[in-house]
């Protein structure tokens, strides 16, 4: 058994900061903070300006999970898509190439270098097996001397470095985006079309990797020709990108085979599907899917997974997208109520699969505009503390509440998305933060008695616990 306190992180990426950013003194490692490259030019700082909520330094080195007390941290690899590498025809004929890509680095953090190998390689596989092998040969120690990290291939090994080694932050390896198997490639890119029978030799590949993907995302922002996603750019990344082709889609044939090839077990380990940035439609037709399979074979059930994300507070899925995710959907709402967020039909079903949902902390997509505003606009930094407190244990509420039991508190875990360039809640930029944020939560909910009949018997320590720690080790220990 587990006892000492410390966090775990279901969705972070500290690889691919690493992996794509500057050098740190001549050499990339996961440990060393890095900065973004500055450029003392009119376009790059008017891009600092416009993204300035984006942090432009890294939020999860493995320094700062070693401060923040994170002892494991589910690192997500992500192979750059296409689609983020150039921006629209308008702002990219407007600014012309050079200082576009001025802008991408600024904003992003990916070096030249690093900028011009990602347009010439068109294979997102090759690009994922980089990044995995630029992981496991960085295991040991850090710089310092005073922390290593290693991989863990399953439980066994994760508990044994949680019990046996303080020093030892652990890496459960995770993906982002089921492009990684090479699909989704635009055409445009001299890329030949799409075989099946590669994707699924590709999943085979990663199956029989020594510390497999727990878990896949099945879309990102961009069609990858397996399965439709949800709108995810707000302004202004909005303006700069153009995620129409496959928004709102449902799962393709070819994306099917990949689902059927990763849940298997005849072919090594299953991985998980985490349902984040799928469309509404195919999440629906997932949720179908896993539904009837855990009917079949109760002994055998698929858990969902939505690794990162707030709510939107709609009641079933056809609310959540009875309007356009637009700005002007925000309006009078107290959460982020674009159908990237989950209703709560959908809390419901996670909750039933025996599935984990990862509050993100990304001030973005938990508050609407007009709420985010309001917190902009405040002078006192202990006003500014409440409002964010304030507005996480809101959307932790209104998980348990869209679920009505005491079970609803094991569902929940933490899913920061360091790294992922969000737009971080301001009192916790990087994961050094995480003991502000239990202490934050514990005083909150100490203090305030907030939504007591939900708490089911729970006290706030407990509470507090399950969702920064255990909740996502008993999840771990039934199925990794």
């Amino acid at each position: 058994m587990i006892t000492e306190d410390f966090f775990v992180d279901i969705h972070a990426h500290p690889t691919l900061r690493a992996y794509n950013t500057p050098f740190r003194h001549g050499r990339r490692n996961l440990w060393e903070p890095t900065e973004n490259d500055s450029f003392n030019t009119t376009i790059s700082r008017w891009a600092r300006l416009k993204t300035k909520e984006i942090a432009k330094s890294s939020q999860a080195n493995l320094l700062n999970c070693a401060a923040g007390k994170i002892r494991v941290v589910f690192d997500s690899l992500y192979p750059v898509e296409k689609g983020f590498l150039n921006f629209r025809k308008l702002p990219s004929a407007v600014m012309g190439r050079a200082k576009a890509d001025q802008v991408l680095r600024t904003v992003t953090g990916i070096d030249a270098h690093q900028l011009k190998a990602l347009r010439q390689n068109n294979n997102y596989f090759e690009e994922l097996c980089a990044q995995y092998a630029f992981l496991t040969k960085g295991q040991g120690g850090s710089p310092d001397g005073k922390y290593r990290y290693c991989l863990v291939a399953n439980w066994a090994e994760l508990e044994t470095v949680t019990r046996e080694d303080p020093d030892c932050i652990a890496v459960v390896v995770t993906v982002e985006g089921a492009h990684c198997f090479n699909a989704g490639i635009p055409q445009d890119a001299d890329a030949p079309p799409t075989k099946r029978k590669d994707v699924v030799e590709n999943v085979n590949i990663i199956k029989s990797w020594d510390f497999a993907p727990f878990f896949i995302n099945l879309s990102h922002h961009f069609y990858n020709e397996l399965a439709g996603h949800s709108r995810s750019f707000k302004p202004p990344i909005f303006q700069a990108y153009n995620q129409k082709p496959g928004l709102d889609t449902g799962i393709t044939d070819l994306g099917w085979s990949v689902v059927h090839e990763m849940l298997a077990r005849d072919n090594g380990r299953r991985i998980l599907i985490d349902i984040k940035h799928m469309s509404t439609r195919s999440r629906q037709e997932f949720y179908r899917f896993v539904e009837s399979y855990n009917r079949l074979n109760p002994q055998d059930k698929i858990p969902v997974i939505c690794s990162h994300t707030g709510v939107n507070e709609f009641s079933t899925f056809k609310d959540s997208r009875r309007k356009a995710d637009r700005k002007r959907k925000g309006r009078g709402s107290y959460f982020h109520n674009w159908t990237i967020n989950l209703s709560d039909e959908e809390i419901r079903f996670i909750h039933q699969t025996g599935g984990l949902i990862g509050v993100m902390l990304d001030k973005g997509l938990l508050g609407s505009p007009e709420v985010l505003q309001q917190i902009r606009e405040m002078e006192s930094t202990q006003q500014i503390r409440q409002a964010f407190v304030e507005l996480i244990v809101n959307n932790i509420f209104q998980v348990v509440h869209a679920i009505g039991d005491r079970s609803a508190w094991d569902v929940l875990a933490v899913g920061t998305d360091y790294d992922g360039l969000i737009t971080h809640v301001d009192i916790y930029p990087d994961a050094s933060a995480l003991p502000e944020l239990k202490t934050d939560l514990l005083d909150y909910l100490t203090r305030t008695r907030f939504r007591k009949e939900l708490w089911f018997g729970y006290t706030p320590e407990e509470i507090v616990r399950k969702i920064m720690q255990t909740n996502a080790l008993a999840f771990l220990r039934k199925h990794f």
